[in-house]
């Protein structure tokens, strides 16, 4: 296909030469800039100050549009002319020219990441610093620059398996395709290999967390947070997580405002808990030396849970590493946090508790009419369960 670039200049029509942009060092008749055309929408504006920039002018939905194509001389006139014509082609497909990348190299897969992690990750997510650690970690120092429009999915493929890692693996796999997916509703990027690949051929989905620990392993983890040479903070950690089967993050984020030492109840607020609901839970009579030490030990601060060295606040994903990584000093295999949640939930039921009483203490939301009209925290029942379930862990 031979395409035929002019210009106008002076009142005649010419074509763009290299020549001809090297001698627009400025703009006549004092304008701010003038326009030169190149044929089909592109265009050399040439600037008051000498400056030169290649654009595409074109008609989007019945309106005029322009985008710019790239700075001349580091974008040279062959390389705005192959830009023109992959915009061109877009647009007869369907892609507004205005948000393709100005490269004729077309996007990366960290640019790509850069845009869904700004655009959409940062905005949406609870913790998008765990996104961005897989990715920097696993993915762009190693693929960054591959165009994604070129990829196959072999490629991909190579790009999200991590050797003997099959859950992160399916992981990966997982943010690549909702990178891919935001990027193509932003009309970015036009492949659409990646919703080909399905987890089984990378790695795995992670294993449901359904166990629930048995009075022998709630009795290991009550006699090492009774064990004062353990760290404090450690120690009150997991005893809140057993007692209350509250969440790690509502731990990492709590301030010792939410903490009303006199009633003894804890508050955690709506921006901190997972369904954006107000939880309250008794304090139970065994975790209160715990928390005057912890404030004894970290004085005058905010935070209710600090960091050992610099006294800040722990990211929740960090707090929740390490206090999994406490599995074989406690004695229980395979340990995961979270499982205390439906630990409570199982026992709470066996030991006779209102099923209600639990999910208060979890922080769920109550269904059914309950969740409109019953705004009650239910703070003496959820004492009362937990006394039962403390003595029964202690028991014989």
């Amino acid at each position: 296909m031979v395409y035929i670039y002019t210009a106008i200049a002076q009142g005649k029509t010419m074509a763009l030469t290299d020549k001809f942009l090297k001698s627009k060092k400025a703009t006549s008749e004092g304008k701010a800039y003038k326009d030169y055309p190149d044929g089909g929408g592109l265009l050399a504006r040439v600037f008051q100050t000498g400056a030169i920039t290649f654009y595409y002018r074109f008609r989007w939905h019945g309106k005029q549009a322009i985008a710019k194509v790239g700075t001349y001389p580091e974008t040279t006139l062959k390389e705005a002319r192959d830009i023109h014509i992959t915009m061109r082609q877009g647009k007869d497909k369907g892609v507004d020219p205005r948000n393709r990348l100005v490269s004729h190299k077309g996007i990366t897969i960290k640019d790509g990441f850069d845009r869904w992690f700004e655009g959409h990750v940062k905005k949406n997510r609870k913790n998008p610093v765990v996104t961005e650690r897989h990715f920097k970690r696993h993915i762009i120092p190693k693929f960054g620059t591959l165009i994604i429009d070129e990829m196959t999915i072999p490629e991909w493929e190579n790009v999200v398996t991590v050797k003997g890692s099959p859950v992160l693996s399916g992981l990966l796999l997982r943010e690549c395709k909702a990178m891919c997916g935001y990027l193509v509703r932003k009309q970015l990027i036009t492949t659409e290999l990646m919703r080909y690949i399905k987890t089984n051929d990378v790695g795995s989905m992670p294993n449901k967390r359904d166990r629930v620990y048995t009075k022998t392993e709630l009795k290991q983890l009550l006699d090492w947070c009774q064990d004062q040479t353990n760290p404090v903070e450690y120690r009150l950690s997991m005893l809140m997580i057993m007692m209350f089967g509250c969440r790690v993050m509502e731990i990492a984020l709590a301030d010792r405002k939410e903490f009303d030492l006199e009633e003894w109840v804890w508050t955690v607020p709506k921006e901190h808990s997972k369904a954006k609901i107000q939880i309250k839970r008794p304090i139970p009579p065994i975790m209160r030396p715990m928390i005057d030490e912890l404030y004894t030990i970290y004085g005058k601060t905010n935070i209710f849970m600090p960091t050992t060295r610099s006294r800040n606040r722990h990211a929740p994903s960090n707090l929740s590493g390490k206090l999994n990584n406490l599995r074989d000093k406690i004695g229980i295999k395979n340990m995961i946090c979270h499982s205390f949640r439906h630990t409570l939930a199982t026992h709470y039921a066996d030991l006779g508790a209102e099923y209600h009483i639990a999910e208060k203490s979890l922080g769920h939301i109550l269904g059914g009419v309950g969740s409109i009209y019953n705004r009650s925290f239910y703070v003496a029942q959820q004492a009362e369960a937990m006394e039962r379930y403390l003595d029964w862990i202690q028991g014989e």
